[in-house]
């Protein structure tokens, strides 16, 4: 419709002598340009929403009420962002979660864990989530003052049909890795947790990595702690 009104009314294509205008046609392009604002404005937020960098740059920082992590992972469209970018993301919001920040916990990880659909919840964002429910963002071995980093990450990685190659790369990681100070104080609690989760793995060869990140945390827990006696 504004097409034909520009072709009709319009200044340009050299036109010798310009169209009079009624009222009636000014007051239609003056509405139909108002709702096309009106519209472009309230997508312009979704896209705002759903905005990658800036929603990874906010969980490192910004505050969750609960419901608004889940949204923005809706508008930022999970399943069509690039697999390097679902992991990327997942890995802040699982850093974010073992910073204790609950409302983060329930909408990006716990709703997850909830979910066996790769599509909603694909396999990127899962592997992310892991390593950043185990691993904080100055690579330190890091979980959540309550240790529920295991039962989560297991619960995550369940429908992941490459659960033990993530595990062995996270079990590299974890190696060469310093703990963080929290860290130090919940370790036996920590390796607790893994040996109760590890069966939610529902495979052998997973949950045989699994077990050995448990047993290093163990050996390099007692360790630790016979240097402070």
């Amino acid at each position: 419709m504004l097409r034909e009104l520009r072709n009709t009314y319009g200044t340009g294509r050299g036109r010798s002598v310009l169209p009079v205008l009624e009222d009636e046609v000014l007051e239609t392009c003056v509405d139909a340009a108002l709702l096309w604002t009106r519209w472009a404005l309230r997508h312009l937020q979704l896209v705002l929403l759903g905005s990658l960098q800036p929603l990874i740059a906010d969980l490192g920082t910004a505050w969750f009420s609960m419901g608004s992590l889940a949204t923005r992972l809706a508008a930022a469209d999970l399943p069509q962002l690039e697999p390097a970018d679902q992991r990327q993301l997942g890995v802040a919001v699982g850093q974010r979660a073992s910073r204790n920040t609950f409302t983060v916990r329930i909408d990006g990880v716990e709703a997850c864990t909830l979910s066996q659909d790769a599509v909603t919840w694909p396999l990127g964002y899962r592997e992310g989530v892991v390593e950043g429910l185990f691993l904080d963002q100055f690579g330190q071995v890091h979980v959540d003052e309550q240790a529920r980093a295991p039962r989560l990450a297991a619960e995550i990685l369940a429908p992941h049909p490459e659960r033990t190659r993530i595990l062995i790369e996270l079990a590299e990681r974890i190696y060469r890795s310093a703990w963080s100070q929290e860290f130090c104080l919940i370790w036996r609690q920590v390796v607790a947790e893994m040996h109760l989760a590890r069966r939610l793995l529902g495979e052998v060869t997973a949950e045989r990595a699994w077990t050995e990140i448990a047993e290093h945390m163990q050996q390099t827990g007692e360790a630790y702690d016979a240097l402070q006696q």
